[in-house]
């Protein structure tokens, strides 16, 4: 097996990228690192999906890794 198969990942250690507060919500209660991908559909929520994401972005041209 391959070495990447042994790693243990921590949730933690893992970018959750979504457009959705539900999910971002979920993401956020099981330990992940959550990026909100903002959607003008979501204006009303903006204040909630900022409150339950570590960051926003509004693409993904806006998105830099930073190893």
């Amino acid at each position: 097996a391959s070495d990447v198969y042994k790693r243990q990942i921590e949730p933690d250690q893992i970018l959750f990228f979504e457009d959705s507060l539900a999910s971002m919500k979920c993401a956020k209660s099981l330990g992940f690192n959550v990026v909100a991908v903002m959607d003008k559909k979501w204006e009303k929520q903006k204040e909630e999906i900022i409150a339950s994401s570590d960051d926003q972005i509004e693409d993904f041209s806006q998105f830099i890794l930073n190893r």
